[in-house]
């Protein structure tokens, strides 16, 4: 009988903990989304979001002398466990646009 309890206890709190964790707050939301505005460096993003999210697309465009300097594209996203994410764009290490999918 005690083993039975003991297992029956030891389910309850293994439940109650995966329970705990799935309902946990999303690491980024909509607050930190809406804090980014145009115009910030990835460094002050960075900040904002608490990590340096993931880099998904960088490309360059060359100087061009006389005409242009050179121009770095880069596009970073941070996503929850759930899916729910935001992608952010820079030039040349500015917020140029942003988007978000599902966040609260």
């Amino acid at each position: 009988m005690k083993k039975i309890l003991l297992l029956i206890a030891s389910l309850l709190i293994s439940t109650s903990l995966l329970l705990g964790c799935s309902g946990a707050t999303a690491k980024y939301d909509l607050a930190k989304y809406q804090k980014v505005e145009v115009g910030m460096t990835y460094q002050q993003v960075s900040e904002i979001m608490g990590d340096k999210g993931i880099e998904e697309a960088r490309s360059e465009m060359p100087e061009i002398p006389g005409v242009s300097s050179k121009v770095v594209f880069t596009s970073y996203r941070w996503q929850n466990p759930d899916g729910s994410n935001m992608g952010i764009q820079f030039e040349n290490d500015k917020v140029t646009m942003k988007a978000q999918a599902g966040l609260n």
